[in-house]
């Protein structure tokens, strides 16, 4: 394989040569790529609305001992440190436009917020929309 080898893209009909649009299209792309994901079952925000999730019902009809509530162990400092220092930093910037390499570096700091976050979400069963 070449180094610094030139790539080229079909856009459209239209070969796309210049490496500073190429990655603008890229960009474009991915940042896009999950906006129809969802669709009205991703607006789901409290524990009600998950009620007739067709994975809820698939849950009560395999256990003897479904509760209409199912319980939701709260997250721990150390498991969401462990999560943030394992984000993949080769990967394309998400939807928020926080480059995964800060997000690893700052794990620490960010660890306990977060907690807070998750946390006050599953207690109060309440989630948020985005």
């Amino acid at each position: 394989m070449r180094k610094n080898a030139e790539i080229q893209l079909n856009v459209y009909g239209t070969v796309v040569k210049d490496q500073r649009q190429l990655a603008e299209v890229l960009v474009d792309y991915f940042a896009t790529i999950a906006d129809g994901i969802g669709g009205n079952s991703a607006q789901l925000r409290s524990m009600d609305d998950f009620k007739d999730h067709p994975s809820i019902q698939r849950i009560k009809q395999e256990s003897e001992n479904w509760s209409l509530t199912p319980y939701v162990k709260p997250v721990t400092r150390g498991k969401v440190l462990a999560a943030l220092e394992s984000v993949n930093t080769n990967k394309a910037t998400g939807r928020d436009v926080i480059p995964e390499k800060f997000i690893k570096i700052g794990a620490k700091e960010l660890s306990q917020p977060h907690d807070d976050v998750f946390n006050s979400c599953i207690n109060n069963s309440v989630w948020p929309s985005d």
